[in-house]
This record gives structure tokens, sequence and C-alpha cells, in this order.
């Protein structure tokens, strides 16, 4: 029977986080947002900063070193601050281009091309990864195969993809900042983040992994 998790005010909920590790400078400011925005919502931007035992699958209930309270809203409000302006943009193309039949060029085609080819690369490889894992013999083993195989982040690598798509449909040239934000947090941020996670749980077999595969973009970085 799986036993019910028990009601934490705002108060016990910040102490929770401080005992698992996380930095949180302001009391005050972290109990209104997570009254605000939810712990749960939260803890999807706090879900890379988490500590597993070496070589199994066990959440070990602690953050890796460097994990704060101000980098997770961080991360939320860029994403929140993404969403709308892809949003907007989106709108803005609809709006411009008018009929769909008269208005299809080459850029067009090309974005909804890296569209699909991003669609397919991100959902593909975790779809790939998943049934890997759901196998009893892989437990605590690193997934090295399928897209996988090709960079280490080739998930992130369709994300940018598809942002990138965007930009192009949208065809102004201030929307490719989009893309090239995107990439940058993965490149300084997620990816640096997660490596260090990885490499916690998974030592050598992350070791190996990562001198003979590409970070991201495939046969580039």
């Amino acid at each position: 029977m799986i036993r019910p998790k028990q009601f934490k005010t705002y108060t016990e909920q910040v102490e929770l986080l401080r005992t698992r590790g996380m930095s949180v400078d302001n009391q005050a400011r972290a109990e209104h947002l997570l009254a605000r925005l939810n712990y749960y919502r939260l803890s999807g931007y706090w879900y890379p900063m988490r500590r597993f035992s070496p070589g199994t699958d066990v959440d070990r209930n602690e953050f890796i070193d460097g994990a704060s309270f101000d980098l997770v809203v961080d991360l939320y409000e860029f994403d929140e601050r993404l969403r709308h302006s892809v949003v907007i943009d989106n709108d803005c193309v609809v709006e411009t281009h008018g009929d769909l039949a008269s208005s299809v060029g080459v850029l067009t085609w090309l974005g909804i091309a890296l569209y699909l080819v991003g669609a397919a690369i991100n959902t593909g490889s975790e779809a790939q990864r998943m049934v890997w894992k759901k196998r009893p013999e892989n437990k605590g083993k690193l997934y090295t195969e399928g897209m996988f195989a090709w960079s280490m982040h080739v998930n992130y690598f369709g994300d940018v993809l598809h942002f990138l798509d965007w930009a192009i449909v949208a065809g102004a040239t201030w929307s490719l900042l989009i893309p090239a934000v995107i990439l940058c947090m993965f490149v300084f941020l997620n990816i640096p983040m997660l490596d260090s996670y990885l490499a916690q749980r998974y030592g050598e077999q992350f070791t190996q992994y990562s001198r003979t595969t590409k970070k991201l973009i495939l046969g580039i970085y």
C-alpha cells in the first residue's frame, strides 16, 4: 500500500530543500514563490540537480554541489519567457503571412523539415532510452546506444533544431536569438550540470562514454 505524503507548510518545504543540500538565501522569498508556483511545478527544474547513488537508480534525496533555489527559479522564469516569446512569434507569423497557400516558400519548408527532424531526434531518442531502461538487465547501466551513440545529449540537439525552425519560419533576424539562447543554455548550464550528475552516478561508464562521443552537435561538439 502506498503511504500518502505528509502535508508540509511552505516553511517546512524550504527546510526540506535545505536539509537535502539546496542553498536557499532568502527564506521569505522562497516561501512566497513556493506558495505562488507550487513545490511540484518547480521540482521539474531541480530534477537535474538531484544526486543518485553511483551505479544505481536510487535517489539519495540529496542535491549536487552548487544547487540553489535561485537557480531553480531562474530556470523556471527563463522557460516561461521563452514559451511566451514563441507563442507571440507564432501569432505574428500567422497574422503576417495570411493565406498559407500563397505564403509557403523555401524558408517555410526548411522550417517544417527542421521541425520534423528535431521532433524525431528528441522524441525518438527518449523513446529508445525508455524502452532500454525498462529491461531489468540494464538497471544501473548508462544508456549509450541508439541515437545517444551519435551525441551524449542528442535529445537537446533535437530541441535546438525545434527552436531553430520557429526562427526560420518567422523570417525575422532577431528571432534567431531564441535558438542561440537555447544553445548557450544547454552548453553552459544544462550539459555541465547533467554531466556532473552522470559522472557521479555512473563513474567509469560515463568517463568512457564521454571520451568517445560528442556532447551535443553531431560530429562537431
